[in-house]
């Protein structure tokens, strides 16, 4: 078999090295995730070191834009940096591409430079400058925390990047005078905006799904939030649009009889459990509350374990959070350290309750997560900063993994903040999440609600207004809807022919069976090594390009038996390495 099957292995190895050709406008999901920018072409690349130590040390720009929005992909060499906060660093667009018009710098004439730290920028014409904020170019970007991979946008027809064919130039230098320069080279990195269409966003249905699911909710209501006598009217639309079985309300000044009585007027024949009041946090159930409390010791953080045994065979402890805001990295991180412990006390089985092995776990609400990252991998991996106080790092998944962290966007766009306030100096960021126990419950739908994006057949059969979510509060509800996890086997990624590890063997199986007829792996989970859903010549590309090209394989760093998380058609009969 190995005769036969080297045959492809040069063919294998040249196409892990082509690109394929592809346009430079580009479907961008801005999330602070970053596949969808794997295929865009237009970059540049930045050396290391060739600017000054204490300064930003640029490593690429990425561009890219579609009908409305001009995007941008920068990453850092070095250590993580904040886009929103402690910088001065500065992007110039030249958008005539006339380096005699506009500000003169490092050989274009900008006619937009924006300040990221400062969250200011100028507009440069010949009539002179004029001050811009944040709303006058509808500027976004992701993530929120320190990082060393940015996205952001900026509105085309903010700058006059309306008509299609229109050559630019970018410019961004660092916060030092002295410091990094993107390009290096003057004159600007040269875009050309892309007149291709980009397929709009597949509208995301608010209407429940069928099947055995639970809808639960996060929504920071602002503060006297859903009694408030002029805004209730657009939170009654909105609670009632979104239908959900569980709501995590933040920043709701309220007694739990006064929200309970609300809810049932909106919902006549409902019968509603509503936790106390903890810090302003409340949450609401159609099922049955178990237990209820506190999980830290300034009580912003509670836990609700709800009995919804009927539709998903097992409890749901719920966790509901409103972390402190701004620049408290410090009592946000203190407070993320003090929850891991105690949920690590919980499953143990010495809690303030009893947690049931494989109880499915949700964590959400608005985390006000704006400046280090270390407070959301302590959320996520159970990477305790403070050891001494709250003990050892744990994986808070009862499976040894993270919580996931799920990702969702707007129903009828490509973007996913869940915070915005024109009026605030910060422009718009996702602040709110849903962490979840993936081993235990499965996502099968979720969206943010942004009703200022909805086209109006939309609202009107979600019997919505446009202006109901902005009228509403400063945040945007989260919606999620939750299934069983269906039991499936143990499998290693990667590993196609089941011998407990990932080599050459494995492509060789892969190639058997896609182009020599030979007997299907066992378990096709494992042969489909990029988690794609399908067993293709990428699955030997991947491995080949691991083993020979220092390419990264799925599970291959850390070999370790996992089920599938994916929802695909692929089968996993057995792994006998795994059993």
């Amino acid at each position: 078999m190995y005769g036969k099957a080297f045959y492809w292995l040069p063919l294998l190895m040249t196409a892990a090295l082509i690109p394929d050709p592809v346009p430079a406008s580009d479907p961008i999901v801005l999330d602070g995730l970053f596949d969808d920018w794997n295929e865009v072409t237009a970059a540049q690349l930045d050396p290391a070191g060739d600017g000054t130590a204490e300064s930003e040390d640029f490593s690429e720009i990425r561009v890219t834009n579609d009908e409305d929005y001009l995007f941008i992909y920068l990453s850092f060499h070095g250590p993580e940096e904040l886009l929103q906060a402690w910088n001065t660093m500065r992007l110039f667009i030249d958008a005539d591409d006339d380096p005699g018009t506009g500000r003169s710098f490092h050989g274009v004439g900008a006619e937009l430079e924006w300040c990221f730290g400062c969250r200011s920028g100028t507009r440069h014409n010949e009539n002179g400058s004029r001050g811009l904020r944040h709303a006058n170019i509808s500027i976004l970007s992701a993530p929120t925390v320190t990082s060393k991979i940015f996205e952001f946008c900026i509105a085309r027809d903010a700058i006059a990047l309306d008509s299609d064919g229109r050559r630019i130039s970018i410019v961004i230098s660092s916060s030092s005078g002295e410091g990094d320069l993107l390009p290096d080279q003057p004159g600007g990195f040269p875009y050309t905006i892309d007149a291709r269409e980009v397929t709009p966003a597949k509208p995301l249905n608010i209407d429940r799904p069928g099947g055995d699911s639970i809808r639960l909710a996060t929504y920071n209501v602002k503060n006297p939030g859903i009694l408030s006598r002029e805004r209730a009217p657009h939170f009654q639309r909105i609670f009632q649009a979104i239908d959900a079985d569980i709501w995590l309300l933040q920043e709701q000044s309220s007694t739990g009889a006064g929200l309970t009585d609300r809810l049932r007027s909106w919902f006549p024949g409902s019968r509603w459990h509503v936790t106390a009041n903890y810090r302003w946090n409340f949450t609401a159930s159609k099922y049955p509350i178990i237990y209820q409390g506190p999980l830290t010791s300034e009580r912003r953080t509670i836990a609700a374990l709800i009995d919804t045994s009927d539709i998903i065979g097992t409890p749901l402890l719920t966790i509901n959070s409103h972390l402190p805001c701004c620049t408290d990295d410090n009592g946000r991180q203190r407070q993320a350290d003090e929850l891991m412990d105690a949920i690590r006390i919980l499953k143990t089985g010495d809690g303030a309750f009893e947690l049931p092995e494989g109880t499915p776990i949700i964590h959400a609400g608005d985390f006000n997560l704006v400046g280090y990252s270390s407070q959301l991998r302590t959320l996520t991996d159970g990477d305790i900063q403070d050891e001494q106080t709250y003990g050892p790092d744990f994986e808070p998944d009862w499976d040894g993994s993270p919580l996931a962290d799920l990702p969702s966007r707007h129903t009828h766009g490509r973007l996913a903040y869940t915070w915005r306030s024109d009026s605030s100096t910060f422009w718009p960021e996702k602040l709110d999440y849903i962490l979840y126990t993936r081993s235990a419950i499965r996502p099968v739908h979720s969206f943010t609600l942004e009703t200022r994006s909805m086209p109006a057949d939309a609202l009107a059969d979600g019997g919505l207004r446009a202006a109901d979510t902005a009228s509403a509060s400063d945040h945007l509800p989260r919606v999620v809807d939750l299934a069983a996890v269906e039991s499936s086997p143990l499998f290693l990624r990667g590993d196609a022919n089941s011998d407990g590890s990932i080599d050459i063997s494995d492509g060789i199986n892969i190639l058997g069976y896609l182009f020599l007829g030979e007997s299907p792996p066992t378990c096709l989970d494992s042969s489909d090594s990029d988690d794609s859903g399908l067993v293709d010549l990428s699955d030997g590309i991947l491995i080949f390009n691991f083993l020979f090209l220092g390419g990264n394989a799925l599970d291959a760093a850390a070999p370790s038996c996992r089920r599938d998380k994916t929802d695909d058609d692929l089968d996993c009969a057995a792994s006998p390495a795994c059993q």
